[in-house]
C-alpha cells in the first residue's frame, strides 16, 4: 500500500520540478519490473509485506500470510496514476505505462468474492496455507472503498455490483447522530481516524460519488469537524494541533481516533485532510 502511495509522490515530484522526468520514469521502472518479476503474488494479488531483496512474502499474522487485497488496491491506485500520467512513445514511458497496466490487469479481485447466493462480499485475505480461514470480509464504511470501486472497475477479472451492496454497505456503514456537536452520517460512530478519510481517495474524487444526499468529500468535511472538536476540548494534549490517525505512538502502533487516543498527534492526518 505504502509502494502505491509513493508512486503519487514521485509522480508530484516529477510534474512539480522537484526531480526530472526521465528520473522518475526510471526509478518507477525499477520498481515495477520488481513488483512484476520478483514478487510473490496469489491470484495477482499481492501480500500486506514483502522483503524488499527477494521479493518473499513476509507474514502479516500466523493467518495473514498471503493476499491482502486492501493493500493492493492501495498499490493499484498507483499503477493506475502511473500509467495515465506516463503517455510518452519513448522506451522507457512506454515501458513504465505497460508494466503498470499489466500489474493491474493480473489482480484478480473475483477470486475474492464470497457468494451465499443473496449476499456478496469481498474476503480481505487469502492464505495459501489457510486459505480464507482468518474470515475477514471487507465491509464498510472504513478504508478499504477504494476495493470495491477498482474490483467493479477491474477490465479483466470484475465483480458483481451487488458485492458492493452487500457487502461494502452493511447495516452500520450509516449511522444517523451527532459526534462533538457535529452531525454525522457516514460510518458506525466517533472512533474513526482520518485515514478512513485518504486512503481509497488518492486515486478516487470523493466528490463523484454521493450517499444520502451528500457527496462522501461533504461527508469528509464532517469528519474533519469531528476531529478538530475533539481536539479542542482536549487542550491540555493538542494545543491547537489535531490529527488522529494510524502512526507509531508511545506503546507502538495504533490507529488512533477520538475516544480512542493517548495524546499522539500525527501530522499526516492534519496535512492529508487539509482539502478538506
Amino acid at each position: 500500500g505504502a509502494s502505491g502511495m509513493g508512486f503519487f509522490n514521485l509522480v508530484v515530484g516529477a510534474d512539480r520540478g522537484f526531480v526530472t522526468r526521465e528520473q522518475v520514469a526510471r526509478r518507477l521502472q525499477t520498481s515495477l519490473h520488481f513488483l512484476d518479476e520478483k514478487v510473490d503474488r496469489f491470484h495477482g494479488v499481492f501480500p500486506h509485506w514483502f522483503n524488499g531483496f527477494t521479493g518473499k512474502t513476509i507474514p502479516f499474522s500466523k493467518m495473514d500470510d498471503g493476499a491482502d487485497l486492501v493493500e493492493t488496491a492501495y498499490l493499484a491506485e498507483g499503477l493506475l496514476e502511473v500509467r495515465e500520467y506516463f503517455t510518452g512513445n519513448d522506451p522507457l514511458e512506454t515501458d513504465v505505462r505497460t508494466l503498470a497496466d499489466k500489474i493491474w490487469r493480473d489482480i484478480d479481485f473475483s477470486a475474492h468474492v464470497k457468494d451465499s447466493g443473496t449476499t456478496a462480499c469481498l474476503m480481505w485475505h487469502w492464505s495459501p496455507n489457510y486459505g480464507f480461514g482468518k474470515n475477514h470480509p471487507i465491509t464498510g464504511f472504513n478504508e478499504c472503498h477504494i476495493a470495491y470501486v477498482l474490483a467493479m472497475a477491474s477490465p479483466t477479472h470484475p465483480i458483481p455490483a451487488k458485492c458492493y451492496w452487500t457487502g461494502w454497505i452493511g447495516p452500520k456503514y450509516l449511522v444517523d447522530r451527532t459526534d462533538c456537536g457535529v452531525h454525522v452520517l457516514l460510518g458506525r460512530g466517533l472512533e474513526m481516524p482520518m485515514f478512513f478519510t485518504h486512503y481509497s481517495y488518492l486515486g478516487f474524487d470523493p466528490h463523484a460519488l454521493s450517499i444520502r444526499g451528500k457527496t462522501y468529500f461533504e461527508h469528509f468535511q464532517d469528519l474533519c469537524k469531528v476531529q478538530l472538536a475533539y481536539s479542542k476540548n482536549k487542550p491540555e494534549l493538542y494545543h491547537g494541533l489535531w490529527g488522529l490517525t494510524a502512526c507509531a505512538g508511545p506503546d507502538g502502533y495504533k490507529a488512533f481516533a477520538p475516544g480512542r487516543d493517548d495524546g499522539t498527534i500525527a501530522l499526516t492526518g492534519a496535512l492529508s485532510s487539509m482539502p478538506y
